[in-house]
């Protein structure tokens, strides 16, 4: 609900820029207003965007792996803010794709499924990125293994 208000306002202040200045905003302008509500709404809230809820049990799972990564790497790793955002990113992202090919638990995956998902997001990223994906990926890797999440170590030295 709020953020088809939020929708609503931007549309409204897209008219309101047209009216005063004969033209329409740059294609970059509605990122500079959705900061200062984002952080209103996060004051108001107390967090923003709102948590994602599971719907059905396979996200249960992935909520709860990427919950225990993440006090992980802010605990034991101690890693800096931005470097758990950057890990959690690339955790979730990988772990909802897992996810969306059906594979149960995480048992079964190998070093192919590892090298798929590097090529559907290879293509978007120049080689230095991909090079930083694959340490982030190597890094949920070897955690996935520490906690005998996944079967084979072979899976974790794929990428």
């Amino acid at each position: 609900m709020i953020d088809v208000q939020v929708e609503q306002y931007l549309q409204h202040a897209i008219v309101l820029f047209e009216k005063r200045r004969g033209r329409r905003p740059s294609a970059r302008w509605h990122q500079v207003p959705r900061s200062g509500i984002r952080a209103l709404l996060r004051l108001a809230h107390g967090q923003w965007p709102r948590a994602i809820e599971p719907t059905c049990a396979a996200d249960v799972v992935r909520f709860a792996i990427c919950d225990e990564y993440e006090i992980r790497l802010r605990e034991e790793r101690e890693l800096a803010c931005s470097s758990v955002a950057t890990l959690m990113w690339e955790a979730r992202n990988f772990l909802a794709w897992q996810t969306g090919g059906g594979i149960d638990g995480w048992t079964g995956l190998s070093s192919s499924d590892v090298d798929r998902y590097m090529d559907l997001r290879a293509p978007k990223l120049t080689r230095c990125s991909l090079k930083d994906t694959a340490e982030r990926l190597r890094s949920l890797l070897r955690y996935l293994h520490i906690t005998s999440q996944v079967a084979s170590r072979r899976t974790c030295q794929g990428t």
